[in-house]
């Protein structure tokens, strides 16, 4: 292996060694491509989406569902006779691979609060990360800076313009049948707003924003040994401004055995596992898709980023406050068609899903510092709801419905 670029006799570290051929593919442009419709559309009615060859262009595919939606070639490693050094996913993990080995990446640590007001600092086993803000870091990979770089501006925009494109295809497919429909009905034709959002009800990606802190990129590297996440949303609450939230995987070479799916759990829907396949982007919304990560039991590599809403679009009193009249406790259903798509289902998630927080907690922490206070904790919130007769009844029902939905 190549020794490291030393620039600074002082810093025996110095920079990646290479090679950085991949410097010819460096495309984010592409992303306007990569991104489609079909995949926004996917977003904005599900809440996810999945983009297969994320990097490496149309060619690579670009699916909007999960794996059990289709072939799911075009996340696979680089095919016989291409080469290694012109593929930028496989380069942006090996930048990863080299800061982990120079000791660059630290252990993967929550702050956590208990409900006596304890504040705790607890690190999963075998996650590692850093956080590309880190100048120190980014000095240092030259193929992950300019992906940083690219994704203040590129990112958001790829996603807003294959979102206009998708309300465009719905407004020209719907139009006449709605304003057929409603000749024969003699009702009023309702709004386009309104019609998208039927259609659409998740929240709208034209409303990220953009710039040097509108955006996090985190990279990531499990080294196995059943490293792994507990049930959260990356958007908890309070003053995140946190919208979506797209993870990149970067493992060539995973094959089924291996762990480290993401298993996301849109709130009363059907449960999805998605492999972390090479060149995959997962995108989802942070304030409102709960997700776990299963064991992995090999190396596994990602970068996140996490991309802002503007000012006031994320953690609106709306979002953050449950307030539901009697009237409305005692409709389920009417309650449940809410929560699906709002943000304010973090208020029940807990009692609602409880044993997959408990058992996803346990498969993470297993014997380690912090266990016990995550166990405790999750458990106080869930019977601080059980205390609240009205609310829990409303949890029960709901997660009747969360029980029909997994069938």
């Amino acid at each position: 292996s190549r020794e490291p670029v030393c620039l600074d006799p002082d810093d025996p570290i110095g920079v990646f060694p290479g090679p950085s051929d991949a410097e010819a593919c460096h495309a984010p442009e592409r992303w306007r491509e990569t991104v489609s419709a079909e995949a926004v559309s996917h977003l904005r009615r599900e809440g996810w989406c999945v983009i297969d060859g994320f990097l490496s262009g149309p060619r690579g595919g670009g699916r909007s569902g999960a794996d059990d939606a289709g072939p799911a070639e075009a996340g696979s490693p680089v095919k016989d006779g291409e080469s290694r050094d012109r593929d930028w996913a496989s380069s942006l993990r090996d930048e990863i691979a080299w800061l982990s080995s120079v000791g660059l990446l630290t252990p993967n640590r929550t702050h956590f609060a208990n409900h006596a007001g304890e504040r705790y600092l607890f690190s999963k086993p075998h996650v590692f990360e850093a956080d590309m803000h880190d100048p120190d870091v980014r000095r240092r990979v030259p193929l992950l800076k300019r992906f940083f770089e690219d994704t203040k501006r590129f990112l958001p925009d790829a996603f807003a313009r294959a979102e206009e494109e998708a309300e465009r295809k719905h407004r020209t497919r719907g139009m006449a049948t709605t304003e057929g429909a409603c000749e024969e009905s003699g009702e009023a034709s309702i709004s386009e707003n309104e019609a998208s959002e039927k259609v659409f009800p998740f929240p709208r990606v034209t409303n990220l924003a953009r710039g040097d802190e509108a955006r996090v990129v985190k990279l990531q590297h499990n080294k196995g040994f059943g490293g792994c996440f507990p049930s959260h949303y990356d958007n908890p609450g309070g003053a995140s401004q946190r919208l979506l939230t797209c993870i990149l995987y970067l493992n060539c070479d995973w094959k089924k055995g291996d762990g480290g799916e993401l298993c996301l759990t849109p709130f009363l829907k059907r449960n999805v596992k998605v492999k972390p396949l090479h060149d995959r982007l997962c995108a989802f919304y942070a304030d409102r898709v709960l997700h776990r990560v299963e064991p992995s039991f090999v190396e596994r590599f990602c970068l996140t980023v996490w991309l802002d809403g503007e000012p006031g679009f994320v953690n609106t009193p709306e979002d953050v406050t449950l307030r539901l009249p009697k009237s409305v406790l005692q409709n389920p259903d009417a309650v449940a068609d809410h929560l699906r798509y709002s943000a304010t289902q973090r208020s029940l998630s807990r009692a609602v899903y409880r044993e997959v927080y408990e058992s996803s907690l346990v498969k993470c922490m297993k014997d380690a510092p912090g266990c016990a206070e995550m166990l405790a904790s999750h458990e106080a919130a869930v019977q601080a709801v059980a205390r609240n007769e009205p609310l829990s009844a409303l949890v029960e029902a709901l997660r009747e419905r969360k029980a029909f939905a997994e069938m």
